[in-house]
């Protein structure tokens, strides 16, 4: 049991590293704001949604989880978008980020 869940706390890692920079495009990374330069942006909650959708999927295919894939796309789009907002620097967002992937693996390993 011990290895399955250092297996599944690996596996989140690196789909997190894998979605938010393989997967994520510049058009991803800049229309997931609310504004991009001066410009209010009226896609940006499709985009972060559709980032987040991205983020959340591997949690219920490695989970079969719909819970904790649900508490990954909503913290998700929580940092995400503090991040986008300036309320929040690049390194806090990933270390938040990894903190919902500690804490998905441990819920998970309680269930």
């Amino acid at each position: 049991m011990a290895m399955e869940i250092a297996q599944l706390l690996v596996a989140l890692v690196m789909a997190h590293f894998l979605c938010d920079f393989a997967l994520q495009n510049d058009f991803v990374a800049n229309f997931k704001a609310r504004f991009v330069g001066d410009k209010k942006n009226d896609m940006w909650g499709w985009v972060l949604s559709a980032h987040c959708a991205i983020h959340a999927l591997p949690v219920f295919l490695l989970t079969k989880s719909l819970g904790l894939s649900l508490l990954m796309f909503v913290t998700h789009f929580v940092i995400d978008l503090m991040k986008c907002e300036k309320k929040i620097s690049f390194n806090l967002d990933q270390s938040l980020h990894l903190t919902v992937v500690f804490l998905i693996t441990g819920l998970y390993a309680l269930s």
